[in-house]
């Protein structure tokens, strides 16, 4: 493979991403002579612009705040132009975390694929944390890109999902059994009832550790030992909120192993 290839992250901030590291040990784990950037924009410059400043670049994952940006870019490109396309996962998403260019011999790309690996890296590090007896319903906190995957991966297995935003969706404000509800709704018994938690905002995230999610004051008490909580969050390992449910019994779970599973699947999609 040549060396001139290169892939990357693109996101804001990026100065807490451990991507490069993993993926130069993918990559030499697999004799691949690639290089691996981060592609930090503060402002979201676009999939062409991306493939026209970075020459070599053949696939870059995608974290916060962009991935519903990606995902609705190629949405309305593919509208227009088959060369542009979603892969189920991304579609069932609406999200986007990985992207294949294609290139002509000249160097244009000619073709991108929008994928979603964050689902099946959640399926498996969910599978760690529950020892694969899943049991729900879950209580996933957030509602942007990576809440989309892990509310796929728990549809996929039959688990019931209940999701914390900061507005509620439409349709959902008069609706007594609906999906998502608002963080002020989280009180003890709504904890306590879903004994599966994944925690999926950026709250909490390196160099903020000391915070945590928005919940009210006496939420937490419905915290108890039959609960399984996981943290997207992979840096700190350990994240403030984890260790509050820790203390109260649960058992917890930080955001590497799912980062680990994400980068390999990543790295197969580019490859395939």
């Amino acid at each position: 493979m040549s060396s001139e290839y290169c892939y990357g992250v693109l996101g804001w901030p990026l100065g807490h991403s451990a991507s490069p590291a993993l993926m130069g040990r993918i990559f030499a784990e697999r004799h691949l002579a690639f290089t691996y950037r981060l592609l930090e924009y503060p402002l979201y410059p676009g999939i062409e612009v991306l493939a026209h400043e970075h020459p070599h670049l053949m696939g870059f994952n995608v974290t916060l705040p962009y991935k519903i940006k990606v995902y609705e870019e190629i949405v309305c490109k593919s509208a227009k132009n088959t060369a542009w396309s979603l892969s189920e996962e991304a579609t069932a998403c609406e999200a986007v975390n990985c992207v294949r260019l294609l290139r002509d011999s000249s160097g244009q790309f000619n073709r991108v694929i929008g994928h979603n690996t964050d689902a099946q890296g959640f399926a498996a590090a969910l599978s760690i944390l529950t020892q694969n007896r899943i049991q729900g319903p879950a209580l996933i906190m957030g509602n942007g890109g990576a809440s989309k995957a892990v509310r796929f991966a728990c549809n996929q297995r039959k688990v019931l999902c209940t999701t914390l935003c900061r507005t509620l969706p439409t349709g959902h404000h008069n609706n007594p059994e609906r999906s998502h509800r608002i963080w002020e709704e989280a009180d003890a018994t709504l904890i306590s009832r879903n004994p599966l938690i994944i925690q999926c905002t950026p709250v909490g995230m390196w160099p903020k550790v000391s915070a945590v999610p928005p919940l009210p004051p006496q939420a937490m008490e419905g915290i108890g030992p039959h609960h399984r909580v996981m943290d997207l969050i992979y840096r700190p390992e350990r994240t403030l909120f984890l260790d509050q449910c820790a203390e109260r019994g649960a058992q917890v779970l930080g955001g590497w192993a799912m980062l680990e599973e994400q980068a390999i699947a990543s790295v197969d999609f580019w490859l395939a």
